[in-house]
């Protein structure tokens, strides 16, 4: 892959979307882990 050329795998995932999380690539996947849905700043 050239990291501009992307799939979309869903439109409509299984969860809300996510503010805050970790990515981390682990054998040819990219994994989200974590991160939070009412997150404020201030």
């Amino acid at each position: 892959t050239d990291g501009k050329a992307w799939t979309q795998d869903t439109r409509s995932a299984g969860w809300t979307p996510r503010l805050a999380a970790a990515l981390v690539e682990f054998k040819g996947r990219m994994w989200i882990l974590g991160g939070t849905e009412n997150y404020y700043f201030g």
